[in-house]
């Protein structure tokens, strides 16, 4: 009799120590998830923002300078006859060799 005692015992321990791993383990999962879920929220609110952003500028067709300013910037063309000057800032000595 006193052995299925111990048993039982060790049993409903061995079952309670379980449970509460088995729970402390979905509580760390669930603060995971719940912070990767506001993440998300915060990223969806921004794409939100940005995808409006883009609604509004395709609804509003840019102008001849916004044109222009674009064309210079993105994709590096210039009007006929201008001059271009590049300016290599990677140097570290002076070009006469002055210092």
């Amino acid at each position: 009799m006193r052995n299925r005692e111990l048993v039982f015992r060790i049993v409903v321990v061995s079952l309670l120590m379980y449970s509460m791993t088995a729970f402390t383990a979905g509580l760390v999962n669930l603060r995971k998830t719940q912070r990767m879920s506001d993440e998300l929220e915060v990223e969806l609110c921004e794409l939100r923002t940005e995808n409006e952003r883009l609604r509004e500028e395709l609804a509003n067709p840019p102008d001849d300078e916004k044109m222009e300013q674009l064309a210079r910037e993105r994709l590096g063309m210039v009007k006929p006859g201008e001059k271009i000057f590049i300016f290599d800032t990677d140097r570290e000595e002076p070009l006469w060799g002055w210092k």
